[in-house]
């Protein structure tokens, strides 16, 4: 009986522990959870990838170093979350005005067969964008997507209708080029503090 009790309890002690290291401390029970938490806690290097902007110049994300940033993804055509995203990024560029807050908005495109400067331009233009602040680019081809929808774990998935499925969040990388946080789209006042915190 003794023997049962303690095979039980070793067994019930283990799992807990499993647990434990698996949910992180009990506070991420999804993947997307854990992958904030992780970013928390070690913030993650993004691929220094070439973009192509509204306009048609060429930027990179280490034209960013020095500057905080909060980064989103995008496909002009989206009548859903993507609207949602352009709405949060205009609030945001509206605290960043008003606080003086040395930091940048862009929104990166994932739709390389449709999202050409034209498309980035208007998006921008329906939302108020001011290119001081808030700039719309796209990769230049899909290699350069691929390493920037990994390094972001943005998963898209084409709808079958001309439109594509895919999670959205907004994402403060720091002046030093690394990821540091993962916000939810409501969670955009988390974020702008996640932004002033790089100010010294």
């Amino acid at each position: 009986m003794r023997r049962t009790l303690f095979a039980t309890c070793l067994v019930l002690a283990f799992g807990a522990a499993v647990l434990w290291w698996a949910t992180s401390g009990l506070r991420a029970f999804t993947a997307e959870t854990a992958r904030r938490i992780a970013v928390l806690a070690s913030p993650e290097p993004i691929p220094d990838v070439e973009l192509v902007d509204g306009s048609g110049r060429s930027i990179r994300l280490s034209d960013y170093t020095g500057q905080a940033v909060i980064v989103d993804f995008i496909y002009t055509q989206c009548p859903t979350i993507c609207v949602s995203l352009g709405d949060n990024f205009g609030r945001l560029q509206e605290r960043i005005k008003a606080d003086g807050v040395p930091a940048k908005l862009l929104s990166i495109s994932f739709d390389l067969a449709q999202d050409g400067p034209r498309e980035l331009s208007e998006y921008a233009r329906v939302h108020g964008a001011d290119a001081s602040i808030w700039k719309l680019a796209r990769p230049r081809n899909a290699g350069e997507l691929r390493l920037l929808l990994e390094a972001y774990a943005v998963i898209v998935l084409p709808d079958g209708i001309g439109g594509f499925v895919h999670n959205a969040a907004l994402h403060v990388v720091g002046p030093d080029g690394k990821l540091t946080g993962i916000y939810d789209l409501d969670q955009h006042n988390a974020a702008f503090l996640a932004l002033r915190s790089f100010i010294k």
